[in-house]
């Protein structure tokens, strides 16, 4: 221990200047300082969302997240007026939402966002405080996406979607541009 002119001891004394741990330590602090930018930027991709990565409290799939929106398109108008229907588009739009969050620049997310707005207009709930912000965030996000302005047209205009919105891009076309892109899975 080093005594200081003050009479205590000074623990940094141990750290001598030159020393292999205070080399080590300054290219600690260096590597640190330049892998923490990295760090915040994997929290969030600008390509598509792998399909075994899961979003939201139920931990649900892209996948999952499609095939749910399939079964409320498939559900007749009075089933869409029962009130446990807009709890389940909640619960998909918090799932969606995180989606979007994650993966903003996935090509799906226009699609998806507009398809759950379309359940939210079929269960007249498309003025609620979840799906008033499930619109202002797919039209800041997306703005001049065709799915926006359709979306937009559909819940201030009074027009309706199509049951079936064009897809953006097809299962197989996903699976060749994550693949193309080294983000998938590689082989013949």
């Amino acid at each position: 221990m080093h005594v200081n002119n003050r009479g205590g001891t000074d623990s940094v004394a141990f750290i001598k200047e030159g020393t292999p741990m205070r080399k080590t330590l300054g290219l600690l602090a260096i590597l640190f300082c330049a892998l923490a930018p990295l760090s915040a930027m994997a929290q969030t991709s600008s390509g598509p969302a792998p399909a075994d990565e899961y979003f939201g409290p139920h931990h649900q799939s892209i996948l999952e997240i499609r095939n749910r929106l399939d079964r409320f398109d498939r559900k007749g108008d009075h089933e869409m007026l029962d009130g446990s229907a807009v709890t389940e588009i909640d619960d998909l739009n918090t799932s969606i939402s995180d989606w979007q969050h994650q993966y903003p620049g996935d090509p799906w997310l226009p699609h998806a966002m507009a398809r759950l707005m379309r359940c939210y207009h079929r269960a007249g709930a498309a003025s609620t405080p979840r799906a008033a912000a499930a619109l202002a965030l797919m039209r800041s996000a997306y703005p001049d996406s065709d799915e926006t302005n359709a979306t937009v047209a559909m819940i201030y205009g009074g027009s309706d979607l199509p049951s079936q919105t064009p897809v953006v891009m097809d299962v197989w076309a996903r699976f060749d541009s994550m693949r193309t892109q080294g983000s998938g899975p590689s082989g013949p």
